[in-house]
């Protein structure tokens, strides 16, 4: 075989194998991104047009029963083992000692856009009657699923979120309105107006 034949397939060989090792290294590095933007970012849509994370976020929200009881509920989302609670109160604006409490531990995954308006077709203060809310999966410790709408007022101070949830036990669609309780945000949340990767429904 000539010389030059052998420079070519060496060549060949070395091109070949640099494609492969840079092929694998982008697969890789995409792997860990997307692996890191699940596990580091929960970035749900916000009034300002922009998304805020709330990752490592606690919100709170008190329910008056209109019995003279009323009830508390807390989210913390978290990296891991994010936390939904309420706890019940003689009183009807949750104060004093509570006189029962519960904790449930699911993961969140934020899964896209959905234009949604308001439980009772009014929208809360100036916002829109029409929005576009993020959804949601919360997955639970006994692998029950339950599918919500997150949508975060930044524009207030401090930022207040809206949820709609599902009624429907099963889970198999999304909620077609936000209620419009505000939940208060007790920790820090970052915003930012980054496009993200939303697809409507």
């Amino acid at each position: 075989m000539k010389p030059i034949t052998h420079m070519l397939r060496a060549l060949f060989v070395v091109l070949a194998a640099f494609a492969l090792a840079s092929a694998c290294a982008e697969d890789s590095s995409n792997n860990k991104s997307d692996g890191d933007e699940h596990l580091h970012a929960l970035e749900v849509n916000t009034v300002s047009g922009g998304h805020a994370d709330i990752m490592d976020t606690m919100w709170e929200v008190c329910i008056d029963n209109g019995d003279s009881t009323s009830t508390e509920y807390s989210l913390m989302f978290e990296e891991h083992d994010s936390q939904s609670s309420h706890a019940d109160f003689a009183s009807s604006d949750c104060s004093g000692t509570a006189t029962e409490t519960h904790t449930e531990l699911f993961e969140l995954e934020v899964l896209g856009d959905k234009s949604v308006s308001w439980a009772d077709g009014t929208a809360p203060g100036s916002l829109s009657s029409d929005v576009t809310a993020s959804k949601c999966g919360m997955t639970y410790e006994d692998g029950s699923v339950e599918k919500i709408l997150i949508y975060v007022d930044d524009t207030s101070s401090p930022a207040v979120m809206y949820l709609g949830l599902n009624e429907d036990s099963s889970a198999t669609s999304y909620p077609s309105v936000l209620d419009n309780t505000g939940w208060s945000l007790e920790t820090e949340v970052h915003a930012h107006d980054e496009e993200a990767d939303h697809h409507d429904e």
